[in-house]
């Protein structure tokens, strides 16, 4: 699984925690079912269990969608549209 931190009208103007997948960025908080943005840093600090959620719900949206070529854009976006940031742009 491949973290970015990303940008992408669809998803409003802030910086926010992506899943690359091929040739597209899931929302994080998306897929953890959560409703303010999150970063990258927060995933990987924050509950032991952040990580394993989210590999498990971006592995669960690709079998989903694995045949379609169309995805939800609130959940995915293309890459090639997205703004992307070094993963973590504040490091602690």
């Amino acid at each position: 699984m491949k973290l970015v931190t990303y940008r992408h009208d669809a998803h409003g103007p802030d910086w926010r925690a992506g899943v690359l997948q091929g040739d597209r960025i899931l929302d994080a908080a998306r897929l953890l079912s959560r409703s303010a943005t999150i970063s990258v840093l927060e995933i990987i600090s924050g509950s032991g269990q952040s990580l394993p959620d989210l590999s498990s719900a971006a592995t669960t949206f690709a079998n989903e969608n694995a045949s379609s070529v169309f995805v939800p854009r609130e959940t995915a976006v293309p890459a090639w549209e997205a703004s992307l940031r070094c993963p973590l742009p504040d490091p602690p």
